[in-house]
């Protein structure tokens, strides 16, 4: 993974990780399956400063969910709003 995010920083390519919310059985569900500090934060490793989980942030984690992974309406709102931000930041920040 370190020598292909290499490759396409040195490309000209950002790359970032991004997890959506989700809730419930899902995600206790993805919890046993793939583990969080098994795979989650690997990436982090590789890429720190790259990996946005949406349980790191105030803004998002306590969003709802409809169905334990799609949003309503309001929360939906909200994370676009908070992830155009953080990409904004990011693009013109100097770590890019």
């Amino acid at each position: 993974l370190r020598d292909d995010l290499q490759t396409l920083n040195e490309r000209g390519v950002a790359v970032l990780f991004v997890r959506l919310p989700s809730e419930g059985e899902y995600a206790s569900q993805e919890a046993r399956q793939f583990p969080r500090a098994s795979y989650w934060n690997r990436l982090e490793r590789e890429a720190p400063g790259r990996c946005w989980h949406f349980a790191d942030f105030a803004a998002t984690r306590n969003l709802t969910t409809l169905d334990h992974t799609h949003l309503p309406s309001a929360s939906a709102k909200t994370y676009s709003r908070w992830l155009g931000l953080k990409l904004r930041q990011f693009v013109e920040s100097e770590d890019r």
